[in-house]
């Protein structure tokens, strides 16, 4: 039996989670990355060393290494059950090859615990803790974990670009890394603390047109980055753990991890992260409406907001 004929066996066996999207990207990844290389060798004289070389030939390219050691650990242990395979060659963790700060960008919680201690944190803030929190930054380190937008995107949101009756949020062009306007659905948890933060706001009387305001009442300025990143790092004690743009990696890492669990494509998570669509053509079609896969997202937003809440 060779690898590809295994992997296509356990392919065929979580076909049902998935979406058909989500399935075919599976299956292109695993055709471009694995069956070109070991594909046709019998799996049982795949060793770990043949593992660790295809690794390496994705050291540059850290999302798609990490996807290629999930796929391989699951097909492995798929034919250890199914197949009698004496070994799974994958018995070592991705970060044992490639020490973590080689793999990750931005400094960002990928382990449950570690995500759970920190929601647990940040739930907990409360303005009346020190008389020196302020509002605008409290909230913006609540809504931070439900939005996984760049943080400047977020700090310079205004009133005006939420949708509560739609619950969308529009990040304007202007906000974008991408330059191009981008909608992200409101899941409920945010779009009840954004209740909350108006609360606050008409309780001090201040008027700004920003969401999340100075933090020294100045009604013409956003919430400064360093503030905010003042609060995790030393209010909630994750200096050197996380930082602000790791938010987006906790929840890609969650979200490909957990593909099978809610169904949508690796398409959709980029989409959710608001990466651009380096197939051109396929991104020319796709300016068409901010619309465009909205329900997907929203779908999948929510269930990574009700999961991190569930830990």
């Amino acid at each position: 039996m060779t690898l590809e004929f295994v992997g296509e066996k356990w392919l065929d066996s979580i076909s049902h989670r998935l979406d058909e999207t989500t399935a075919y990207n599976y299956r292109g990844t695993l055709q471009k990355n694995v069956y070109s290389h070991l594909g046709a060798v019998e799996i049982n004289s795949i060793k770990r060393i043949d593992i660790v070389n295809l690794l390496n030939r994705l050291k540059k390219h850290s999302s798609t290494l990490k996807r290629i050691y999930r796929y391989l650990s699951r097909i492995f242990s798929f034919a250890v059950v199914n197949y009698n395979l004496k070994h799974n060659p994958v018995d070592f963790q991705v970060t044992d090859l490639f020490p973590r700060e080689q793999i990750t960008n931005h400094k960002a919680l990928t382990e449950t615990d570690d995500i759970k201690e920190l929601i647990k944190k940040i739930h907990g803030l409360k303005l009346d803790d020190k008389e020196y929190y302020h509002y605008s930054a409290v909230y913006s380190l609540k809504i931070l974990p439900y939005m996984f937008v760049r943080i400047s995107s977020l700090l310079k949101s205004e009133w005006k670009h939420i949708d509560f009756e739609n619950r969308t949020w529009l990040i304007p062009a202007e906000n974008t890394k991408t330059r191009k306007d981008y909608l992200y659905p409101i899941p409920q948890q945010v779009f009840d603390l954004l209740l909350d933060l108006n609360e606050c706001l008409e309780e001090s009387k201040i008027k700004s047109k920003y969401i999340f305001h100075s933090a020294h009442n100045n009604p013409n300025k956003h919430l400064s980055r360093a503030t905010t990143s003042r609060y995790l790092k030393l209010e909630l004690g994750f200096d050197g753990q996380m930082t602000l743009h790791g938010f987006r990696s906790t929840f890609s890492t969650t979200a490909y991890e957990n593909e099978e669990n809610h169904g949508y494509s690796g398409f959709i998570i980029e989409a959710c992260l608001s990466h651009a669509d380096r197939n051109k053509v396929r991104s020319a079609y796709n300016r068409e409406t901010l619309n465009k896969y909205i329900n997907q997202k929203r779908g999948l937003i929510q269930w990574y907001a009700d999961y991190i809440d569930g830990l």
